[in-house]
């Protein structure tokens, strides 16, 4: 009854005031306007925002396996399901706002003006009441579309305009954190949850922020501090379902931590409640892995009986991971393993739960030193899991180690087999190739019989398509079927159908229609072999009626036909010479498993009985004194005397002409010693700081100086690679090559050895030209766009300024003056050497370099900005037309679909480049105090220090201007713009009055030589840190605690030795009164290769892992005030400093 009073008040009010304008402002019209508000445009509005967040939570697909999200929106899987549903959502609301909205003040009642309710209601911006629950879903709406830039911006508005309502503000706040955490700006998120008042919290609201924090920490990792806000969040849920998820976290969060009982007993609460069977078998599963050991026959008894349903059919290998747990709490090895490796037989998706089980039994046979066995379970897994998973950096790690060192065994397996059966007599000869020859057969058989299995599957499905087409004619008719295909089930059913009788049961990920999904293509060449091979392949042996390519028979030479025994015949070692290349092998395997066993793995007793083997077995070997000398110094690490003393002594025996020799002889060796350790470092600092600086005979001079002075010295690989470096900037591209080589041939095993092959990998590729002509960025996304539309479905997409997304930097060069592969492997030379790791991809076509790997807009700017500044690459444009174009990944592909290169350089100077300066010029608003610097020397800092210190704002379109006056450059401050990103350089002579559009050539560089002076006088910020520009620093994790120190180590020293081995920094621990625990990494040259660390390090996984569960701070900071930091404890006005002068935040 109530109901229809408000809907007939409502119908008769519209009737009356139908005509109602927004531009007086009455009670009644006040009225009338919220009321139409809340019952037309934004409850339409509302129910669209219902039916998205719907699709959101249908979309969903949980990863059991690692801490699952808090809320379903942060599931890579719900990305963009909900963008036409939140899209009418806000068109509703903008609607309302435009139709709605009443910002003209009401007629003043002076009388009133006294009253503070009055008052406070006379002075607002906003009389619809019902406006403010307009902008927060608004808000909401661009939050669930994944736009989370514009969300933020929404909520700040509501924060700013509706400040009188203190609930509504909060609530606005915390969304804007939670909008700013989805795009990984968590200090800036943090920041806002730490100042929202909870003066008008509420159970809703004390939910809402308690969710919020802890996902937030969790995304850093810090579960421990996310545990409180978890438990709050808990108690103040009222859905059921999202309650049971936060459970589930809580359960997962404990045993991160390593807190079992308490781990168990969440999971038990959860299956204490009714769940989705999903979540309740996957907490059975988690809480065997948290098992201690008690009373165990019950749950193997329940998880065998699960077994036997027939409903878990498809979750075997869950079950049998679980039994596994179990019998490893108990310690029962044998069992777990049985289990484990059921659990990975049973395993019929192949996905993450077969991957876990694989690890556990690489962890076990690890654990036990069987190498080989864990090899196998390691080089499995690390194929399933992705960069998101919690043990991908340990994996991925262990599992290339473990590769090298099985193919190394395999090898010396094999040629002893070979040389073995090659000196057998025929009989026994041939009756192991017969036998191998049986089992590959028997293979073949069940090959085929498998094949025939999944042809009758595809014939089944095929009769299944036919009887659900017939069904849906009779069901539906023809006339009225959905006309898009995904609102008709049917027909979505019947399509995955189709595409399982084509290619069968295919797991979902990238590039899923290919088996091999490691092929890189750098050239036009490439993409012709492959189209090619195509070609030929359906020419000549068609394709069968599944689309399928038909193998086309052919005839092997019993020489290639592993069918007969010439095949086998043919690879063992009958003469001399095929006897010493198998000897060869062998001792390059053995070799190779020592260094294995000592660097990477650690083994060092493994290590020792391998180089004596190799020494053995080939003792006229010119490396058995290397291998003396690796087993001393492996003696020295065990601090085994007698290990040491051995090898010394049959060095200086056997070979006392050897270096090795003439230093372990030599009686002041340990003196030495002692001094190459003390040494060696700060030669090595000096030697980098030259190389930085151009200064490669210096270089030289400082590696001739370590090979004659200390030759066994650890660093020595890292001397010869830079002086290799040096000779690849100035000297010819043969003697670049020569010095590469060498080093390989003197250190085929150190952590520089990888970077060395993968520049010599380059200059192969630049020694072979591709032909082609310039192609425009344009050009080449037509080519393929009417082919990708519809696979990408890009077709509803429009143009993003998020700033936070991958960023492509391209450069569009003219092919007939700009050879592509030596511009190829002059922009991959620039990476090796400037950035010190291996994350640029680079791609070639057309003449149009590619690089990719940059994380957001910021990086991308700042790697344009040091490309143009490198000599190798100015030196290659001179004289030559290019453009470059910086264009998010996903923006990229819509060039040429919906947009032109144009209209994408207009967006871009309009919207992307508008955003970031809103951006900066409100963070720079901030008021702090000075003490000796003021605040606009710090601004001059920050401008002069700032990663994009040469680009500039503020253009249509971006010219590249580089004079060959150095002074006319300093005055006329030219330098590289930034505001499209499209640089255009014609070559034309520029004239003072037209700066800002002329193209000018580029310019050799000038070098410019510094007078020495006295020491800089550096104003200090707050009275406590300067900055220094050219001063040394480091890398440091603050701890709030000393119990992640062993995985932290490990962590770090592998990041550096995979991503800076140049860099040489050493890790080291400290602690104060303020600091529980200070990781020290360093040195680090300069502030800039310190930005540039900190920018690559924070986005390790491994590291972020093993500080999981501790709460820290990342910071590069130079040594001077480092210790100021030590002895003040002042963090917080460091922060200020750090971030604004090294994040330009």
């Amino acid at each position: 009854m109530k109901t229809k009073f408000v809907i007939l008040s409502g119908l008769f009010l519209l009737l009356v005031f139908g005509g109602c304008s927004t531009k007086k402002n009455t009670a009644t019209r006040r009225g009338y306007h919220a009321m139409t508000t809340k019952y037309n445009v934004y409850f339409n509005a509302n129910e669209s925002y219902k039916k998205g967040y719907k699709k959101i939570e249908e979309a969903e697909k949980i990863d059991y396996s690692n801490v699952i999200d808090m809320y379903p929106v942060s599931n890579s899987a719900t990305k963009g399901v909900a963008v036409s549903d939140m899209k009418r959502t806000q068109d509703k609301c903008e609607k309302a706002i435009k139709e709605h909205s009443i910002k003209k003040k009401p007629k003043k009642k002076f009388e009133k003006m006294r009253d503070p309710k009055y008052a406070s209601f006379y002075n607002q911006e906003e009389f619809n009441p019902k406006m403010d629950d307009v902008w927060m879903l608004f808000a909401k709406a661009k939050y669930y579309s994944n736009d989370y830039l514009a969300a933020s911006a929404m909520f700040t508005y509501v924060i700013k305009h509706f400040s009188e309502d203190k609930a509504l503000v909060a609530e606005a706040s915390i969304w804007k954190a939670k909008s700013m955490k989805e795009m990984d700006w968590f200090y800036e998120a943090e920041d806002i949850l730490k100042k929202v008042s909870d003066e008008a919290f509420d159970d809703r609201l004390n939910n809402l922020y308690s969710g919020a924090f802890a996902d937030l920490l969790i995304a850093q990792h810090e579960y421990k501090e996310a545990i409180p806000y978890l438990l709050t969040a808990i108690e103040t849920e009222k859905k059921k379902k999202t309650r049971q998820r936060f459970i589930f976290i809580a359960g997962q969060l404990y045993q991160a931590l390593g807190e079992k009982d308490k781990a168990y007993e969440m999971y038990e609460k959860l299956l204490s409640s009714t769940t989705t069977y999903e979540m309740e078998f996957n907490a059975k599963i988690r809480q065997t892995e948290v098992y201690s050991g008690g009373e165990s026959k019950n749950i193997i008894k329940s998880m065998e009986k699960m077994a036997k349903k027939s409903k878990n059919k498809d979750y075997l290998d869950q079950i049998y991971y679980a039994i596994g747990n179990v019998y490893l709490a108990k310690g029962d090895t044998a069992e777990a393993i049985a289990n484990y490796i059921k659990s990975a037989e049973k395993s019929t998706r192949n996905g993450l739960e077969k991957a876990q089980t694989l690890i556990s039994l690489g962890d076990i046979y690890y654990g036990r030193a069987e190498y080989f066995k864990a090899q196998p379970c390691y080089a499995e897994a690390i194929t399933i899991i992705d960069q998101t998973h919690d043990d991908y950096a340990r994996v991925s790690k262990l599992a290339p180690v473990l590769d090298e060192l099985a193919r190394d065994y395999e090898t010396v397996q094999l040629q002893d087999s070979l040389q073995l059966l090659a000196k057998a007599p025929r009989e026994t000869r041939m009756a192991v190739i017969n036998s191998v020859i049986k089992r590959l057969r028997d293979e073949e058989i069940a090959r085929r019989k498998q094949e025939e299995q999944e042809r009758l599957e595809r014939e089944r499905l095929g009769m299944e398509i036919e009887n659900m087409a017939i069904m849906d004619d009779r069901a539906l008719g023809k006339q009225n079927r959905s006309t898009w295909y995904f609102a008709n089930r049917s027909t979505v059913e019947k399509g995955k159908l189709e595409f399982q009788k084509k290619f069968g049961r295919r797991k979902l990920e990238d590039d899923w229609n290919r088996k091999n999904k490691t092929i890189t293509v750098f050239s036009e060449e490439s993409l012709a072999d492959a189209s090619s091979f195509e070609q030929d392949a359906e020419g000549e042996g068609g394709l069968d009626g599944n689309g399928q390519p038909v193998q086309k028979k052919t005839t092997l030479s019993a020489e290639n036909d592993p069918m007969r025994p010439e095949y086998y015949l043919r690879q063992m070692p009958f003469t001399p010479e095929q006897v010493e290349a198998s000897d060869k092998q062998i001792a390059d395997a053995l070799f190779n498993m020592g260094v294995v066993y000592d660097e990477k793995l650690q083994d060092y007793p493994r290590a020792v009985e391998a180089f004596k083997e190799f020494c053995r077995r080939f003792p006229t070997d010119k490396r058995v004194p290397d291998a003396y000398f690796y087993a001393y110094r492996i003696g020295g690490k065990m601090q085994d005397s007698n290990v040491e003393t051995t090898y010394r002594d049959l060095l200086v025996s056997q070979y006392p002409d050897t270096k090795y020799a003439k230093i372990l002889s030599d009686p002041n060796y340990r003196a030495k010693l002692e001094r190459m350790l003390v040494e060696q470092d700060s030669l090595y600092q000096d030697a980098y700081k030259a190389y930085l600086k151009g200064d490669f005979a210096e270089v030289n001079r400082s590696t001739e100086y370590m090979e004659k002075t200390y030759p066994v010295s650890s660093l020595m690989p890292k001397f010869l690679l830079l002086r290799s470096l040096g000779i690849g900037k100035t000297g010819s591209r043969d003697s670049f090559s020569t010095a590469l080589k060498d080093l390989l041939d003197r250190y085929p095993t150190s952590d520089v050895a990888p970077m060395a092959k993968d520049i010599l990998a380059l200059m192969t590729q630049g020694n072979n030209p591709t032909a082609g002509s310039p192609g425009a960025l344009s050009a080449l996304r037509d080519e393929q766009a009417q082919a990708e539309a519809v696979q990408n479905g890009v077709g509803e997409r429009l143009l993003s300024s998020n700033p936070n997304v991958p960023y492509l930097f391209r450069l569009e060069t003219d092919t007939a003056k700009v050879n592509p592969n030596r511009l190829l492997y002059t922009v991959a030379m620039y990476n090796f050497t400037k950035f010190l790791v291996k994350d640029f991809d680079l791609s070639l076509r057309k003449g149009d370099l590619t690089v990719s790997g940059l994380d957001n807009l910021e990086e991308a700017l700042w790697y344009c900005n040091g490309i143009f500044e490198d000599d190798g690459v100015r030196k290659l444009l001179i004289g030559t037309e290019y453009k470059y174009h910086l264009i998010s990944v996903e923006n990229s592909e819509l060039i040429g679909l919906k947009y032109s290169m144009e209209e994408y350089e207009k967006f871009y100077n309009d919207s992307i480049l508008a955003v970031r300066k809103t951006r900066k010029a409100s963070s720079g608003k901030a008021k702090v105090e000075l003490v000796d610097m003021d605040q606009k020397s710090l601004d001059e800092l920050s401008e002069k220090n700032s990663s994009l210190k040469n680009i500039k704002e503020g253009e249509d379109l971006m010219k590249a201007k580089l004079t060959s006056d150095q002074k006319s450059k300093e005055n006329a401050k030219e330098t590289l713009p930034a505001k499209s990103e499209v640089a255009d350089n014609k070559q034309k002579e520029a004239t003072p009055e037209k700066n800002d559009t002329a193209k000018q050539p580029i310019a050799q560089p000038e070098k410019k030589t510094q007078e020495p002076g006295a020491k800089k006088e550096l104003k200090k910020y707050k009275g406590l840190y300067t900055y220094d520009d050219e001063a040394p620093h480091y890398y440091v994790i603050l701890a709030a605690n000393a119990s992640k120190d062993e995985a932290v180590k490990s962590a770090v020293n592998a990041y550096n030795q995979s991503n800076n081995p140049l860099m040489n920094l050493s890790f080291s621990m400290d602690s104060t009164s303020a600091f529980p625990r200070i990781y020290v990494v360093g040195v680090i040259p300069d502030a800039t290769t310190a930005k540039r660390y900190i920018h690559q390090v924070v986005k390790s996984v491994e590291i972020k892992t093993a500080l999981s569960g501790v709460q820290y701070k990342n910071i590069v900071i130079s040594k001077d005030n480092l210790e100021t930091l030590k002895q003040s404890g002042n963090i917080n006005v460091y922060m200020e400093l750090f971030k604004r002068l090294y994040l330009g935040r």
